[in-house]
């Protein structure tokens, strides 16, 4: 009876053994939901204000590294062609109104000059004839002189009519019109008042006359040479001034809509970068290029030339504005986008660039994006959002 019931024992043990194997086969061969609907991933409960549920894990596994944007003091507002200019006064072009021949060049091309200082002597025709009719009417107008006052002196004594006196008053009074006009003459063919009176003392003509400068500055340009003949206002000498330049510059309409007359800038030109302001800006848009015409001061410490051509940079003094790495900004048909890093993931944050350079965009700067963007991974981060949204 004893070995009967151990048997039966035995029995109901197997048995039971028997079923609990066959239930673990069944339990881990069934399928799951997921399983059981290919190309469906399992879902989590999202987070809130996470659009990228990503471990510490995840990260290091899809190498997505993060950075806090940078403040910045100045915005570029872009990169220009700029002329530096000069206003019409602090330049001058010298001519001289008759035909002459250079005797004597005593300037070079380039060389500084002063105001009246001597650049060359020439000789002219009408040099010549000019200091001819001076002394003819300087001789002319002393004769009248004695005659008039002897014609007043017997009018006084009753000798002679009165009108005689008047008639050589008046003579007098012509002769010396025509001895004004001849010393007018002389002038505007550049003779000094020491020079006319020069000639007018030595009753003798001087065969050549003095081409001085009128402004002090720099010769930038010279076709005088010594034995060449001119013709009348034929430029000799063309000098630029000392004084105030500008730069000119076309700039683009967006940059335009970012600066005022007056407002201060930052301007990079030629190597050299100094503070500057808005003196003019173009109330009409260039239709073939959709820009602006602007003019920017320079500092009287900075030497620039008239007429250099270079590259103008642009920025604007600015304060809460965020420069962000290019490659940490995902870019879209509706907007941009960087992802901020967040407790269990990221946050997909639109961004609206103010402007940008080769490797920054400009915005901003919030709470929100004063903290550690994705700056690499930004595709894996899009692509994990956009599979999720499905």
């Amino acid at each position: 009876m004893k070995n009967m019931k151990n048997m039966k024992n035995i029995t109901i043990g197997i048995g039971v053994f028997v079923l609990l194997v066959a239930g673990y086969f069944f339990t881990t061969s069934k399928p799951s939901v997921a399983e059981s609907k290919p190309g469906i991933a399992p879902k989590t409960a999202k987070i809130a204000g996470i659009d990228v549920q990503m471990s510490v894990k995840d990260e290091n596994r899809w190498q997505i590294t993060t950075a806090v944007p940078s403040l910045v003091s100045e915005m570029p507002l872009g990169s220009f062609v700029g002329m530096v200019a000069s206003p019409p006064q602090s330049r001058d072009t010298i001519s001289v109104p008759m035909n002459v021949t250079i005797k004597n060049l005593l300037v070079q091309k380039y060389e500084n000059v002063s105001k009246g200082q001597l650049l060359a002597t020439a000789s002219s025709p009408e040099w010549l004839a000019a200091q001819q009719q001076l002394l003819s009417a300087t001789i002319s107008t002393s004769s009248q002189r004695v005659l008039a006052n002897n014609k007043n002196i017997l009018c006084s004594e009753g000798i002679v009519a009165k009108k005689e006196c008047v008639m050589a008053n008046s003579d007098l009074a012509i002769k010396n019109a025509e001895a004004n006009i001849a010393k007018s003459l002389l002038k505007s063919y550049g003779a000094s008042s020491s020079t006319i009176s020069r000639i007018v003392n030595s009753s003798s003509i001087e065969p050549s006359f003095e081409i001085r400068s009128t402004i002090s500055g720099a010769i930038t340009d010279m076709n005088a040479t010594n034995g060449m003949s001119f013709s009348m206002l034929a430029p000799l000498f063309m000098i630029q001034g000392k004084g105030a330049v500008w730069i000119d510059s076309e700039i683009s309409e967006e940059a335009a809509g970012m600066i005022s007359v007056g407002d201060s800038v930052i301007v990079e030109f030629n190597s050299k970068k100094f503070n500057s302001k808005v003196l003019q800006k173009s109330s009409i848009l260039n239709g073939a290029n959709q820009s602006i015409g602007v003019r920017f001061s320079v500092p009287s410490d900075i030497p620039m030339i008239a007429g250099q051509k270079a590259t103008l940079k642009v920025s604007k003094a600015t304060m809460n504005i965020l420069k962000i790495p290019k490659n940490a900004v995902s870019i879209g048909t509706k907007n941009s986008i960087v992802f901020v890093k967040k407790q269990g993931g990221f946050k997909a944050l639109p961004i609206d660039a103010l402007s940008s350079d080769s490797e920054y965009f400009y915005v901003q700067s919030t709470d929100e994006l004063n903290a550690p963007i994705a700056t690499n991974g930004v595709v894996v981060l899009k692509t994990i959002m956009e599979g999720s949204s499905d």
